[in-house]
């Protein structure tokens, strides 16, 4: 269920559904490149402390895509790992900006949504900044847990 619980989180067939999709990309038309947008693993794998073992799973499944694949920074990652963790463990996702011809008269620009935030994992600078950010217009306790209401609501 989502925070909320409003809506039921289905992410279970996820694996299997990119299994699926790179033997469909292996069977179909000559592919100049795959995007992955980001958040390949789910948040609740840092709360469930199965974020290694998760990543690498999915990880192993785009080991055989037919294609270059491009892995973009998604707040999922940002959640279970740091920066630095990421950079190591993704294939190609740093630097976090940077471009690509897709094809003759095409360039990607791929660019960092996350380049201040609140949810990286360890904080850091891009964190202090987002929470400063923030803080400007914000008067909730914006370090309380992950979860925790204002009771003013």
């Amino acid at each position: 269920w989502n925070f909320r619980r409003t809506q039921k989180r289905r992410y279970r067939g996820a694996l299997d559904a990119l299994r699926a999709a790179v033997q469909d990309w292996k069977q179909g038309p000559r592919l100049s490149f795959i995007a992955d947008l980001g958040d390949i693993i789910d948040q609740q794998c840092e709360s469930n402390n199965d974020s290694h073992r998760a990543l690498s799973l999915v990880l192993r499944e785009w080991e055989t895509a037919p294609a270059p694949v491009f892995h973009l920074l998604g707040n999922h990652e940002l959640y279970n790992f740091n920066r630095a963790e990421i950079a190591k463990l993704i294939p190609g996702i740093y630097p976090w900006w940077r471009s690509f011809r897709a094809a003759d008269g095409w360039r990607v620009l791929i660019l960092d949504a996350y380049g201040i935030n609140v949810v990286e994992k360890d904080g850091g600078q891009s964190v202090e900044d987002g929470l400063a950010y923030l803080s400007q217009y914000n008067p909730n306790d914006l370090r309380a847990p992950r979860g925790q209401r204002d009771l003013a609501e």
